[in-house]
C-alpha cells in the first residue's frame, strides 16, 4: 500500500487507519527495550531495496535536504491512534545524542522541558541525521536499521510499558530546525523543531499525522 493510500485512509477516519504489506526486522531494538523493563511485540519480515522517488521529490529511505513541501499532509496538530486508542500528541521531543536523533511523539507532556514522561503512549522514530528537509519511507522500502527505525509504546493494564516493533512507513518534513535556543535545568542546549509528520504501522493499530513543533534536547 502506498503512502498516498494510507494518507487518504487516515484523513477519512481522523488519521487513524493503516494497513500495509511488509516489515522491518528490529531484533536488536527489542533486546534493548527488554533490558530496560519494557515488554516487546515484534512482527514482520525484510523488504525491497530503497531508491524510488516520491511525489515530494524526496528519495525513499533517506533525508532529502531542502525538500520541505508539505503536500497533502494535514496542517492540524498531530493526532491519530496508538494501539487502537485515539490520541492527540501533547509533546514532541527530539533527543540529540550526537550520533543519532531519537524522536518521541507522546500523548503526555513532561513537567519540565526535556524531562521524562511515564505511563504515556508514544510513537518513536530514530534517525542518524537530522536536517531541514524530508524523510520518506514506504513499508516496502528497506533501510539500514542503524540509520532509521521506528516503533510505538503504550502502557499495559499494570502500567508497565509495552513496545511494538513492526513494519512502518513515514513521511517527516522538517521546515525549521535550530539546535540552540535556550538551556535546560542542567545547562544542556535546548533547540527547536517544526514540521509535519505521518507515521503508520503495518499492524493497523497505530497511525499519527499532522503538524508539530517541539524541543530538541541535547543529551
Amino acid at each position: 500500500m502506498s503512502m498516498g493510500t494510507v494518507r487518504g485512509s487516515i484523513y477519512k477516519i481522523f488519521y487513524i487507519f493503516m494497513k500495509s504489506i511488509s516489515a522491518l526486522s528490529v531484533f536488536a531494538l527489542s533486546l534493548m527495550l527488554v533490558g530496560a523493563g519494557c515488554s516487546v511485540t515484534t512482527t514482520g519480515v525484510g523488504s525491497d531495496d530503497a531508491g524510488d522517488s516520491t511525489a515530494t521529490g524526496a528519495v525513499e529511505g533517506a533525508w532529502a535536504p531542502g525538500v520541505t513541501t508539505k503536500g497533502d499532509l494535514p496542517s492540524t496538530p498531530v493526532a491519530g491512534i496508538i494501539n487502537n486508542n485515539a490520541v492527540t500528541i501533547a509533546n514532541v521531543t527530539v533527543e540529540d545524542w550526537g550520533d543519532k536523533y531519537q524522536w518521541k511523539f507522546s500523548d503526555k507532556a513532561p513537567s519540565k522541558t526535556c524531562s521524562f514522561t511515564t505511563g504515556d503512549s508514544s510513537v518513536k522514530f530514530r534517525s542518524a541525521d537530522l536536517v531541514e528537509g524530508t524523510f520518506t519511507k514506504e513499508t516496502t522500502t528497506k533501510v539500514d536499521y542503524n540509520e532509521f527505525s521506528s516503533y510505538y509504546v503504550y502502557a499495559k493494564d499494570d502500567g508497565s510499558p509495552h513496545s511494538v516493533n513492526t513494519g512502518w512507513e513515514a513521511t517527516l518534513i522538517v521546515t525549521d530546525f535550530n539546535k540552540e535556543v535556550s538551556k535546560d535545568a542542567f545547562g544542556k542546549n535546548v533547540g527547536s523543531i517544526e514540521g509535519y509528520v505521518e507515521l503508520a504501522f503495518e499492524d493497523g493499530k497505530t497511525a499519527i499525522a499532522g503538524a508539530f513543533s517541539g524541543d530538541v534536547c541535547e543529551k
